[in-house]
This record gives structure tokens, sequence and C-alpha cells, in this order.
């Protein structure tokens, strides 16, 4: 320190070394990758020395997302497309697996996730309504070999199939970018590695690869509609499935 130095005395500088034989793993998740792509040091705190950025403000984004994971799934499996009965009945119970009694005893935070919950499975109902694809794995367990010694591990959020063709689908609570730019610079590998692994499991052709948009009123940075992005198949029966609206004489 400046004091020590000043005063004249040596501070031993303290060295931590680290044993890389320990660190070497042999599973990876798909956010780790994308992680050290992205900044090798960053990946290098999270993963490595395992610090965590503080979370102190509400709504706690993780946790939020995690609540919307489980809200989906729910809702899908569910198959009750009335909305409000569907919150109604779900909403709190789902809530009360993710957030501690205490925030849930403050009336306003049930209804802020009320009503986000809202906006989310509306975006739902109207995508499904317009699409020949249909949701059939959920929160799907990924196992995926990158060498021999190497794996990939993670979830994937849906799986939809329409006859020979499957898709990918993960929610996004946060903002995306170019899914094509950043596949290039390794930023975002998800989707297609968990499209090469569905790929061998289902024995079907990939239809295409999206991240959903389940951005809300609270964090929607702009006033984006588009639900899906991500890239789709070249292929005329692939699109019309995925939109049936586009075959329409009236449709903009």
């Amino acid at each position: 320190s400046l004091e020590c130095f000043a005063k004249g005395k040596i501070v031993a500088e303290k060295k931590y070394e680290i044993d890389i034989e320990k660190l070497t793993k042999k599973i990876y998740s798909a956010s780790e990758l994308e992680s050290y792509f992205n900044c090798p040091f960053k990946h290098f705190v999270s993963y490595v020395l395992k610090i965590k950025p503080n979370e102190n403000i509400e709504p706690n984004k993780r946790l939020f997302g995690n609540f919307q994971h489980a809200l989906l799934n729910k809702f899908l499996e569910s198959n009750n497309q009335d909305i409000e009965e569907f919150l109604n009945e779900n909403l709190q119970k789902i809530a009360s697996e993710i957030y501690n009694e205490k925030i849930l005893k403050r009336n306003y935070f049930l209804k802020y996730l009320h009503s986000e919950s809202k906006i989310i499975l509306k975006n739902v109902v109207f995508e499904q309504k317009n699409s020949k694809f249909k949701p059939i794995l959920l929160e799907e367990k990924i196992l995926y070999p990158l060498s021999k010694e190497k794996t990939l591990t993670g979830f994937v959020d849906r799986v939809d199939k329409v006859d020979n063709y499957f898709r990918i689908i993960d929610y996004k609570t946060g903002k995306t970018d170019n899914v094509k730019k950043d596949l290039f610079y390794g930023k975002k590998l998800q989707l297609f590695l968990y499209a090469n692994s569905m790929k061998e499991k289902l024995g079907l052709d990939c239809g295409g690869v999206y991240y959903f948009d389940c951005q809300t009123k609270y964090n929607k940075s702009n006033e984006n509609t588009t639900l899906l992005k991500g890239v789709t198949k070249k292929d005329d029966e692939v699109v019309m499935f995925s939109d049936t609206r586009l075959w329409q004489e009236d449709f903009r």
C-alpha cells in the first residue's frame, strides 16, 4: 500500500496459484461457451473464480426470467387458452416457487407479475394461432458431445414440430441482437448447438431456430413487435408452416 511504501516497509506480494487440472471440465453449458467468446476475462471471473454480480434491485432480472420460463411451460402444458383464468389459478403458485414470501406479501408485486405475464401469454397465443408448428417438448435436457471428452449440457425451452420439421424456441426476457452476426463471432451458439442435438434425437429436419421475445412493458427498450427473431430454413413449405397469414392476399 502507499502507506507502507511511505514508511519504507516492503509488503510481500501475495501469489495465488490455480491448479489447471482441477479446473479442467468435461461438461459445458452453451452460456459458458458464449461467455468465453464474448469476453474471456468475464468468463474467467464468472466460471473460474465464480464471482457473481450483486443483485439488489427489484424486480430481480434473473428471478423474473426463471418465473416467466416456469409460467410459459405451465401454460403450454395446460392447453388453457383463457389467459385470465389461467393466471388466476396458477400465477401465485408459480410465483411462490421462485420468490420468497416477504416479496410476495407486497400486493403491488403480484399485480406487477400478473400484468407482465398477461402481455407475454397473449403473444404466445397470438403466435400459436398463426403457426402450424406446435410444441412437443418443453425444458428438454440436452447432452451433446462436442468432442471425445467434452459434452454440452443444457435445456431447450421449447421444441415445436409439424410434419417432418422441428424448430427450436428459446425464451428471452432481455435484448437480442443479430443472430447470424453473433453466431459468426461465437457469442450466440446456443440455438444452433441445441438444433444439432435435437436433429439427431428426433430424426427430423430443422425448420428454424428462434429467440421468442419475452420482453414486457417494464424492460422493453423499443416498440419492435417482432416475436420471433432467428433463422428460418429457405423452403416454401417451412415458411408457410411458420406463419399461415403470409399467404393471405390482404396480409401486410
